[in-house]
């Protein structure tokens, strides 16, 4: 058999490595977009991706 790898001869342990800070919820809310943000090249592409799926873009403005 095998013997585990040899954490002490420098082998980093993927699962105990340190990670990447998570941005405070400030930081994130800045990134997310409301409705208001979409312009007519988002709706156009959102269109082209309805239409491929076989669906309706629906407009919440209008229902």
């Amino acid at each position: 058999m095998s013997e585990p790898a040899d954490t002490d001869a420098g082998i980093s342990d993927p699962v105990r490595a340190p990670r990447e800070p998570v941005p405070a919820a400030e930081d994130a809310e800045e990134d997310v977009l409301s409705p208001d943000d979409a312009d007519v090249d988002d709706r156009a592409g959102l269109e082209v991706v309805a239409e491929l799926l076989g669906g309706d873009v629906i407009d919440e403005d209008l229902a």
